[in-house]
């Protein structure tokens, strides 16, 4: 596999990241006690639309890994490029909202002017940190074998959503894991899984079930939610 750049997996990362604004939007105008009681249709699309940052936030993370999983470089410049991005971004959110909405404390300016360091903004500083580990990662992996892998893969997914489950359990440094697991997951696809990859016919099937099975879960957590009265969460 090379690492050219292909235009459908840019194009999926860039659904991934109108999910997320969706998210954020969306989780900033909602009303507060809609989780438990929605009483509209308008109020229950407000709770449908919360789960798009977490599927937003996975699509991001898969189409980063299609693209680094045979990358066995770091660039600095890029590391500089997405801390200098996203603190222009969140240094102007925070001044305008200072001087035309309301004053910010003196504090909170800061942080937004080094949000990968105050942990703000905790996907893009996870993100920053699997770029850089990414590299030993592919290292570590070319050790091993398909059937290795297949089993660490299972044992990895089974133990992960076991803790967030049972939250009790906290998973250190949860979203650098996340990203670990999803790489190890791509590794395996696009190195031992071809026939799989290539098949389109199979693979549009279950791109349908999981949409399915997506907008179905949600619903039985909202419906569960609000039936019910349990508080849980998809």
């Amino acid at each position: 596999m090379n690492n050219k750049r292909n235009s459908a997996i840019e194009l999926f990362k860039t659904i991934g990241m109108v999910l997320i604004c969706i998210h954020h939007f969306n989780y900033s105008n909602m009303v507060e006690g809609v989780f438990s009681n929605p009483k509209n249709i308008y109020q229950f699309c407000h709770i449908f639309y919360t789960y798009f940052g977490p599927l937003g936030n996975s699509i991001f993370a898969i189409s980063s890994a299609y693209f680094l999983v045979k990358d066995h470089n770091i660039k600095l410049y890029k590391i500089v490029r997405i801390i200098l991005i996203q603190t222009i971004i969140t240094s102007s959110i925070a001044l305008y909202y200072n001087f035309y909405i309301s004053k910010l404390p003196l504090a909170e300016i800061l942080s937004s002017v080094l949000p990968t360091l105050t942990k703000q903004h905790w996907f893009i500083t996870a993100y920053i940190l699997y770029y850089v580990l990414h590299k030993p990662l592919n290292l570590m992996l070319e050790q091993y074998n398909g059937q290795q892998i297949r089993v660490s893969l299972i044992l990895l997914y089974f133990f992960y959503f076991v803790c967030k489950i049972w939250r009790r359990v906290d998973i250190p440094m949860s979203n650098i894991t996340e990203f670990v697991i999803i790489h190890i997951t791509v590794y395996y696809l696009l190195n031992y899984a071809s026939e799989f990859m290539n098949n389109y016919v199979l693979n549009k099937k279950i791109l349908f079930y999981s949409i399915f099975m997506y907008i179905s879960s949600i619903l039985i957590c909202v419906i569960v939610n609000h039936y019910i009265g349990m508080d849980f969460v998809f």
